[in-house]
């Protein structure tokens, strides 16, 4: 329920002056919590004259404001590997604004920017050390066919670790040698 601003200017007067004010907040219908948050803020800003015009709604006050936001962002331009971890603590190093990562990917979130963890792809899987010896695995694999053993047999847990960076079961699924996948 709104008040005039002569009902609410009533009651703070009357407490600036000591009367009873809650009396006075009864006889006008005001609950007794209303007035009394009203004379509370009228006694925080020492302004016994206006009425205090409590906050409803809006925006809360943040830590992180805009500026900081486009700051990420163009650091984000910069570098699209930046952790969350970093870019706290540019925030800290530049404009002294402690917040916690969880912060930054909300608000970079709302600005349409996905976080996600990189995840990037081992290369010495097709150094020309490790094709060279998938290729001596073949071989290998080769000379025990021509000897009659059968290709599970011959493929040890041993041999797939040291020569052909795979495992056991990927050779068992492999066991023609056109399936398997062999460097060039």
């Amino acid at each position: 329920m709104l008040y005039d601003d002569a009902t609410v200017l009533r009651i703070i007067r009357a407490a600036r002056d000591e009367l009873n004010w809650r009396e006075i907040a009864t006889t006008n219908g005001v609950k007794l919590r209303t007035a009394y948050s009203w004379v509370a803020a009228a006694h925080a800003a020492e302004d016994w004259e206006n009425p205090p015009r409590l906050l409803r709604g809006g925006r809360r006050n943040t830590k992180i404001q805009d500026v900081h936001i486009d700051y990420l962002l163009g650091l984000l331009d910069d570098n699209c590997y930046l952790t969350l971890v970093e870019m706290v603590d540019a925030l800290e190093a530049r404009f002294g604004v402690r917040v916690t990562h969880q912060t930054v990917k909300r608000h970079v979130d709302a600005r349409m920017y996905t976080m996600k963890q990189t995840h990037r792809d081992n290369n010495y899987r097709n150094l020309p050390h490790n094709k060279q010896l998938r290729q001596d695995y073949a071989i290998k694999l080769l000379s025990y066919k021509s000897q009659d053993l059968l290709v599970h047999e011959a493929i040890t847990p041993e041999l797939c670790r040291k020569c052909a960076l795979h495992t056991v079961k990927f050779h068992a699924a492999a066991i023609q040698l056109q399936d398997m996948p062999v460097g060039q």
